[in-house]
């Protein structure tokens, strides 16, 4: 898995610098009988590469998710023969909280992406792939005391 989250965090960063090129990303999964539904749900569906969307859905999106995203030009997406409908997040995003593991509550809870594909019908990333691969950790920086906490900003500053 984490080999998988690793290439995908590699070609997260390709697209991200080819955005100027090739704006709109596409969920693609693989449609076999090992999809799950989920994820087969949202096979096809198209984003700009800035929407919100991205930023909890971009695969991996569970454990061995095998769905990716592939970027295309502006010239591909819209209505038309060979062209695909453009989706849009607004006001259909959220994040939740959820159990990390339904069989062992105790374990705590994590927050998950949540996305409304239909009215009143939701799709949720699992926890631990709420953000895309490759995003930069940091912690909660109110936890700790200001001179450690300058500390490691100024180390950050100078990697």
């Amino acid at each position: 898995q984490n080999l998988q989250s690793s290439f995908m965090a590699g070609r997260r960063a390709r697209q991200r610098e080819s955005a100027g090129e090739y704006p709109y990303w596409i969920y693609v999964s693989v449609a076999d009988s090992r999809t799950r539904p989920h994820h087969l749900t949202l096979h096809g569906r198209v984003f700009r590469h800035d929407d919100p969307f991205y930023q909890y859905f971009y695969p991996p999106n569970g454990f061995l998710c095998r769905c990716r995203v592939r970027a295309m030009p502006e010239s591909r997406v819209g209505a038309g023969k060979g062209r695909f409908p453009l989706s849009d997040s607004r006001d259909r995003l959220s994040v939740i909280k959820v159990p990390v593991s339904k069989e062992k509550p105790e374990l705590g809870v994590a927050k998950v992406g949540r996305f409304e594909h239909a009215p009143g019908k939701y799709l949720e990333t699992d926890p631990g792939f709420a953000q895309p691969p490759g995003k930069r950790w940091s912690p909660n920086l109110d936890k700790y005391d200001d001179a450690l906490v300058r500390r490691y900003l100024n180390d950050i500053a100078n990697q």
